[in-house]
């Protein structure tokens, strides 16, 4: 029977933080497989894509002595994450919300909203309760060709050659954008290009894929090392966009709406749209070449002498290795 959630939380939070090691604290957890409001706390609180925007924030209110119970306003976190609120209302709605909630549920609610919530756990430690609730940051990756791989490719395809340089998503949302590497950590290096990404996504919810590169006068791509990028001193910084998400499909770490085909097309489009008033653009895009056919497509790549990738054109994204997107190394 499920026991009421105002006594509920506060006691499992105690309990969680004063256990001193993960194995403790999944003893815990195993007590409470059915409970579905920790489970969706822990989904918000611990989800590395789930950023409310809201870090440092301290909510108007502390609650109320006899108050209701978080269990609500959860509805808050996800309205916020799909971009119904601007910042300024989703403070507005938190801080409502906290003025009618009970005084003990308060903290963490604002430890979820903040994502900031101190109760020590491992993804590993709630996945082994609720498998695959906490997903990793989701990284796509292609695949090293092999003859059974490249017989499973789907066409129509495209060649694109491969660019070597730092991995780095430009996320785009509520009018803020970040550059997070490969691990899903926040970087600042190129924190002075933001203006012209907020304009190539036309300030929508999006997520650019690609490599920071530094590149000649002619746009050619230099062999340099990643401390040489970040320090732009060999050459002209630039994004090479290969990939381009909404964000609540990268959010979820899989996006099945719309192929490679209409992915790139978009990275296009947007580029065209922006030509005016971006003069000096920080991004390029790979040189690709169209396949009908496997036959086609592998005479091309045997004919040149440097590592490309062949990507399906139905190929939808997913966070993880992408059997459709296969390296050709030379």
């Amino acid at each position: 029977m499920q026991m009421s959630k105002l006594g509920l939380i506060p006691k499992i939070a105690e309990n969680i933080k004063n256990a001193e090691t993960q194995s403790d604290k999944l003893d815990i957890l195993k007590r409470y497989p059915n409970e579905s409001l920790l489970m969706r706390i822990l989904k918000y609180a611990y989800n590395p894509m789930a950023d409310f925007g809201m870090a440092g924030h301290q909510p108007l209110h502390k609650g109320k002595e006899h108050g209701l119970g978080i269990s609500k306003f959860m509805h808050i976190f996800q309205e916020i994450l799909d971009g119904k609120f601007t910042h300024e209302e989703a403070i507005f709605a938190t801080n409502l919300a906290v003025s009618y909630m009970n005084n003990t549920e308060v903290p963490v609610f604002v430890g979820v909203l903040r994502k900031d919530l101190d109760w020590g756990l491992d993804a590993e430690t709630i996945n082994a309760v609720w498998p695959d609730l906490i997903q990793s940051y989701p990284v796509q990756t292609a695949v090293v060709a092999t003859p059974e791989l490249l017989s499973k490719l789907e066409y129509p395809c495209v060649v694109q050659h491969m660019s070597n340089g730092i991995r780095v998503n430009i996320i785009i949302r509520r009018n803020t954008v970040e550059f997070r590497n490969k691990s899903g950590e926040i970087i600042h290096y190129f924190d002075d290009f933001k203006s012209q990404f907020s304009e190539l996504a036309q300030f929508g919810a999006t997520v650019f894929d690609g490599h920071a590169v530094l590149v000649d006068e002619q746009n050619n791509i230099l062999q340099v090392t990643d401390e040489q990028i970040l320090s732009r001193d060999t050459g002209k910084l630039k994004f090479m966009l290969w990939d381009l998400v909404r964000y609540d499909g990268f959010a979820q770490g899989k996006d099945n709406r719309l192929g490679y085909n209409w992915r790139y097309n978009g990275i296009e489009h947007m580029t065209l749209l922006s030509a005016e008033k971006i003069t000096d653009p920080c991004f390029i895009l790979p040189t690709q070449y169209a396949f009908q056919s496997a036959n086609d497509a592998i005479a091309f790549v045997e004919k040149i002498t440097r590592p490309v990738v062949i990507k399906s054109l139905s190929s939808t994204w997913k966070g993880g290795p992408n059997f459709q997107e296969l390296i050709v190394c030379k």
